[in-house]
């Protein structure tokens, strides 16, 4: 009877453990019924055959595993962990945020050059993270700016190079925005006039509001992108110009001529400095070129109209005035002002001759007797010439 007894307990034993360890497994599953291989059958393998000898209480597994898997299940229940597809769209959503400091991996690399004028002080691969960089403006005042924008970069690459520096950077309140003033060159300071050009394109917003992506190619150069240069800086009143635009080359150095724009000639209204009055414009030609003919004196201002004439180049028209000025002397060879080649480099001056005197001066020198002048017949025949071209008579 007591034998009985005891079987009869170990199996109600075993059914109760077995239950105990079912139940938790049960409803992890309710839970997430999408996870695989479910808790149950987990459990389920747990278990091995009878034995002889052997009672399935004995088959189960530990009350210690039991324990851990109703304590997650109880944490779980507790912090309302959502699904795993849930989860994994929480993550990408984080990744995609720009300030992000989640990612500060430098998983990707951009291509940065650096040039002022004929000098490359930079060019090379530099990581780039996705979060959060602290940028100390010209005020002192530290702000947080996109590791993996163009001044965040700029910044990666100062950090690890020794032949530049980040010396001035503004920040305009208006713009919430940066600008990069000056950069300190082993030639010395360069300031006011740096560009940026992101895979040949010029995106026309602050360095610090640009954010690159893995394999951008950068040029950060000193110069602007486009500009006007004149065949003179002065002319008189009706004198045509040549006007020739011309765009800049970021990766030679170097300028070619610029068509299909329209260049302009400005004075500077003055009820609005920030729009100048038009006074004259014209359309390029397929060699970028115009001609500018002025009919007022001035100074004008010569300028891309799709660049809102920014930058210019001077003009200076002016009116010719009668020269009432004495001539100046003659300049023989090689005194001053001559060429060093036996010809004069100013001009001829002719002085003024009193032929009377002239043709008294000859009657004078003539020999009474002979008629002649001179000792040789050679000068009495030039005397006579004179003296025929002059409508004046001789007896030779």
């Amino acid at each position: 009877m007591k034998t009985k007894t005891k079987a009869y307990h170990n199996r109600f034993v075993a059914a109760l453990l077995l239950a105990i360890a079912l139940l938790p497994a049960a409803v992890l599953a309710e839970e997430t019924p999408t996870e695989s291989p479910s808790a149950e059958t987990a459990v389920q393998n747990d278990i091995v055959p009878d034995e002889p000898g052997q009672t399935n209480a004995e088959a189960v597994s530990t009350p210690t595993v039991t324990e851990e898997t109703a304590s997650s299940t109880a944490a779980m229940e507790e912090e309302k962990i959502p699904p795993a597809e849930t989860m994994a769209s929480s993550t990408e959503a984080v990744a995609k945020e720009p300030l992000s400091t989640a990612d500060t991996s430098a998983s990707s690399t951009v291509t940065l050059h650096i040039r002022y004028q004929d000098q490359v002080v930079f060019a090379g691969p530099v990581p780039r993270s996705v979060a959060t960089a602290t940028i100390t403006d010209a005020g002192g005042t530290q702000r947080p700016v996109a590791a993996e924008s163009v001044l965040g970069i700029l910044s990666a690459a100062d950090a690890v190079s020794d032949d530049f520096s980040l010396e001035k950077l503004v920040y305009y309140e208006q713009f919430g925005s940066f600008m990069v003033e000056c950069l300190a060159l082993s030639s010395g300071s360069a300031c006011s006039n740096w560009q940026y050009v992101v895979n040949d394109s010029y995106p026309y917003v602050g360095v610090d509001q640009y954010r690159l992506a893995e394999n951008d190619e950068v040029f950060f150069y000193f110069g602007v992108p486009r500009r006007v240069i004149l065949s003179t800086s002065t002319a008189a009143l009706g004198e045509s110009v040549t006007a020739t635009a011309e765009s800049y080359d970021y990766r030679s150095n170097t300028y070619a001529p610029l068509a299909g724009v329209t260049l302009g000639a400005t004075q500077p209204d003055p009820a609005n400095p920030w729009s100048p009055l038009l006074i004259a414009s014209s359309s390029v030609n397929s060699a970028g070129q115009s001609l500018f003919t002025l009919t007022a004196t001035g100074t004008y201002n010569i300028g891309i109209a799709e660049d809102y004439y920014y930058p210019t180049v001077p003009l200076t028209i002016f009116a010719l005035v009668a020269d009432d000025t004495p001539a100046a002397p003659p300049i023989r060879a090689n005194e001053s002002g001559s060429s060093g080649d036996g010809a004069s480099s100013a001009p001829a001056v002719h002085a003024s001759v009193d032929t009377e005197a002239a043709f008294a001066f000859l009657r004078s020198h003539q020999d009474a007797q002979t008629g002649a002048f001179g000792a040789s017949p050679f000068y009495t025949d030039w005397t006579a010439i004179a003296f025929g071209a002059g409508g004046q008579a001789v007896n030779i």
